[in-house]
């Protein structure tokens, strides 16, 4: 990033203002690029201005007043010529800002130049900001899963830029098992790691121990379901039959992996002579035990519990990263259970219904966590609530379609299961290759979820059903753990009932034993073989055709290790367009010159229509390269942000160099987005 250049969004000029000692500087200017340094100004800040401070506005007891300044129709103090803004009505202080501040049909009026009389405080011309997502990024700018609208103003898109990877568990490999990090760009692993790690807990160095200090299993702990988070973080599930299961963390970007030997750089699997396969024969391609990007491990349940079943919820304090939530299998009554998606902590648990061994667990967009037995109870189906914890009841299969010809043989069996862009339920149907999807009873809330109604698509011939996985262009996609294995493309849109699948195509892939179906973020279709230890890509355009039916060994596989497992969320596909669909917007700015800066405030504008949030988090450092690595305050759901006052934590350090600016729009309703129209941040510079 340029020194002291700062890159803003839909602001309307540069204004600054003398404050006790400090000249309190505010970027507000259009699309372009400012340089804001050692800002010295002249004039004085009005009373209403935005430093806070200034008399309480008027009261309006007989009118309306949207904005809070106690302006509008029928108020004592009179009307206003923009409700919607608390800084502009009668009497205000006018700003240098191409607005009429004080309603008297002027602008900008007996003001000189924004910045004629501050030092250094250059406005220079430039292009409307164009974004990342259609051209390559400032230094200084990150935006994922988000685009412009036609007005030039920031929607969600469902884009992305940090997924690009597939992480898969190989569930035998080493004997103790790892995961595969597969570039689905590149056609490449990009990585591999044990599926636990010794260096969950610093207070303890030397100690194999997870983040509780409880011994962590160093062998057989067959990994199987992943899931990918909003930072691009991924997390796997130990079964460890016989011992401890477990959870693990892995983080995506090495920038944010800690340097636990000191040795200024950070060890961790990486293809170094790039031939796309990780040789684990080499440590600095292999670290095995010293990967600094195994986070952390945490151990879940009790001996022989068993962890298959696991997924990610929205996250409590910091909603861009997702909590996981895991559980046991092998109960008679059995437990999920929370944890802090950022550190590992466990934060709560919900018992299920007796006789539901989870073996498959989604969340769908209103946070129900929906969990599939297998094989105790075939085809039933129960669900909790990841907010209120509140547990429904079992849900069994329709019996009528299960007995239709042709008949599932010893009844229905559900493994995989997925949720689609309709908050419809998706499963893989094991004895009787078939999908089924349960299509719950949205009337009510959660009070009428069990009423909803049963679908059976028949795919008999093609192997037993395994996971299953929803696109965004109305089709799901299931996974037969065949030899050769094979992947179904069904479209959601079946009505409900008995449905004849076998018109349906069918695509048999490179491998054997196909256990997962996943969905990349270019929306390219993978298949997890078990039996062949390869993840094999179907090309697919937009219309849902797929490009190469017939794909080929050694073209359209990647290889991994022993008897790779996964079958849920592997990519973070799921997460992000189903369960909490969101984008962010990061942008890191510099302060003053020449001094420390004071960061004051964050103010900003949105439309947010109902089911959808703007929010933000704001981040402080002295060094734009690790201010990632920095606290978080927030998020702050209502505009402005005062940075100096409790509660939340204020940021830290403050003063300090710089701040990164953190907006999250989410949507609960599809096609529905929020729109975040402008932001300005102030902060104070010292004087002289």
């Amino acid at each position: 990033m340029k020194a002291q250049e700062v890159q803003r969004r839909g602001l309307r000029g540069v204004w600054c203002a003398l404050r006790g000692t400090a000249a309190l500087c505010l970027v507000v200017a259009p699309a372009a690029t400012l340089s804001v340094a050692g800002c010295h100004c002249t004039g004085s800040i009005g009373p209403d201005g935005m430093d806070g401070g200034g008399p309480p506005p008027p009261p309006c007891n007989n009118g309306t007043d949207l904005d809070g300044d106690g302006y509008g129709p029928g108020c004592e103090a009179g009307d206003d010529c923009n409700d919607a803004d608390a800084t502009v009505h009668p009497g205000a202080t006018e700003y240098c800002n191409d607005v009429d501040d004080d309603c008297d049909g002027d602008t900008d009026e007996g003001l000189v130049d924004c910045c004629s009389g501050a030092q250094n405080c250059i406005e220079l011309g430039g292009d409307p900001f164009p974004g990342p997502w259609d051209s390559p990024p400032p230094d200084n700018v990150e935006a994922d899963g988000v685009g412009l609208d036609p007005n030039g103003d920031i929607i969600l898109n469902g884009s992305s830029t940090a997924y690009e990877y597939l992480w898969i568990a190989n569930e035998n490999d080493f004997a103790r098992g790892t995961v595969s990090k597969i570039d689905t760009v590149n056609m490449a692993e990009v990585a591999r790691y044990y599926s636990t790690t010794c260096d969950s807990n610093p207070s303890t160095p030397g100690v194999c121990d997870d983040i509780n200090g409880l011994p962590i299993q160093m062998s057989d702990n067959r990994p199987s379901r992943t899931t990918v988070d909003f930072d691009g973080d991924a997390w796997v599930a130990n079964r460890a039959f016989g011992g401890q299961a477990s959870l693990t963390k892995f983080l995506n970007d090495p920038i944010y992996c800690t340097d636990r030997n000191g040795n200024g750089v950070i060890d961790t699997s990486n293809d170094a002579n790039g031939n796309g396969v990780i040789d684990t024969g080499d440590p600095v391609e292999f670290p095995g035990d010293a990967d600094e990007c195994v986070s952390f491990t945490v151990n879940f349940g009790g001996i022989n519990d068993v962890g298959r079943s696991l997924a990610l919820a929205a996250g409590g304090l910091d909603a861009a990263v997702g909590d996981p939530w895991a559980c046991t299998h092998t109960r008679a009554a059995n437990e999920c259970f929370h944890f802090d998606g950022t550190t590992g902590v466990q934060l709560g648990s919900v018992t299920l219904p007796a006789g539901i061994n989870p073996y498959g667990l989604a969340v769908d967009s209103t946070g129900v966590a929906w969990a599939v037995d297998f094989p105790n109870d075939p085809g039933a189906v129960t669900y909790f609530d990841t907010a209120t914890l509140a547990v429904g009841t079992i849900i069994p299969t329709d019996a009528a379609l299960v007995a239709a010809a042709p008949a599932c043989p010893g009844g229905q069996a559900n493994y995989g299961l997925g949720i689609d862009g309709n908050d419809d339920i998706w499963f893989g149907g094991w004895s009787c290759e078939s999908a089924f999807r349960y299509s719950p009873d949205r009337s009510g809330g959660f009070a009428t979820l069990a009423g909803g109604t049963w679908t059976r698509v028949t795919l008999t011939g093609r192997g037993y059903g395994r996971g299953i996985a929803a696109d965004t262009r109305g089709f799901v996609w299931m996974a037969h753990s065949s030899s050769p294995g094979a992947i179904s493309r069904i479209p959601i849109s079946v009505p409900s009932g008995l449905v004849d699948g076998s018109t349906y195509p069918v695509y048999i892939l490179t491998g054997a034993g196909t256990i997962g179906a996943g969905v990349d973020f270019a929306e390219n279709i993978w298949g997890i073989n078990h039996d062949s230890n390869v993840a094999t890509r179907l090309l697919v355009d937009a219309t849902g055709t797929v490009l190469n039916p017939t794909p080929a060994a050694g073209v359209d596989d990647v290889a991994v290790g022993l008897n790779p497992y996964s079958y849920s969320d592997f990519t973070g596909f799921g997460l992000r367009n189903f369960t909490n669909p969101q984008g962010t917007y990061e942008v890191v700015l510099s302060g003053c010159t020449g001094g420390p800066t004071t960061w004051t405030s964050v103010t900003w504008s949105s439309t947010e229509p109902p089911g959808t949030t703007v929010t933000l988090r704001v981040q402080t450092g002295d060094d734009p390269l690790t201010i990632d690595g920095q606290p978080s305050a927030g998020p702050y759901a209502t505009s402005p942000a005062d940075l100096l006052a409790a509660p939340p934590t204020p940021p830290s350090p403050n003063p300090a160099d710089f701040i990164q600016v953190i907006f999250t729009l989410t949507t609960s309703i599809d096609g529905v987005t929020p729109v975040l129209h402008d932001f300005q941040v102030g902060y104070a510079c010292p004087i002289g």
